[in-house]
Formats: structure tokens, sequence, C-alpha cells
């Protein structure tokens, strides 16, 4: 009997994925998934590895949801700074 893809989801072990490694997959700083997992106590590990939190596919997406908005409200809040052409032209020094 074939397996369907409810069978199949169910059978395969899921894929967790330490701190250090969401980081790499994510391709940031490993300080910046901590800090959002310090902050955010509704994002729980899946399971322990020893003392290593593991984490599922699902909170992986929260993280990166989290990360997202943690940079988009720090490029807003960066000042319009004048372009280096505009400050190094004409000036007296």
């Amino acid at each position: 009997m074939p397996l369907t893809d409810e069978r199949r989801a169910r059978s395969s072990p899921r894929k967790l994925l330490s701190v250090g490694q969401i980081a790499s997959k994510l391709g940031v700083p490993f300080h910046r998934v901590r800090y959002v997992l310090d902050t955010r106590p509704y994002i729980q590990p899946a399971a322990r590895c020893g003392i290593a939190r593991v984490f599922d596919r699902e909170a992986v997406k929260l993280i990166r949801h989290q990360l997202k908005g943690i940079e988009a409200r720090r490029t807003e809040q960066l000042p319009d700074l004048p372009l280096f052409d505009e400050v190094t032209a004409g000036g007296d020094a």
C-alpha cells in the first residue's frame, strides 16, 4: 500500500534546527536569533537536545518574521543623510 502525503508526513521525522543552524540558514548573526528567542516567549523550542534548544519549521518561520520586522523598523528610523557627493561637493575646506 503506497504512503499518502498525510501518512508520509506522520511517519517521517521532523527536521529540528539549533539556534546556530537557524542563524546560518537565515544568514544572520547568532546573537540576533538569540535576541528574538529571548524577547519573544511565545516562540518555544520543539524539543531539547541536552541543553540545546531545537526548533521546528513553524518556529523558524516566526523567527524569520520577527527578524524582518526588526530590520524594517531599523531602516525606518535611520535619518535621511546627505549623499556622499552632496557632502563632498563645493565646500570651502
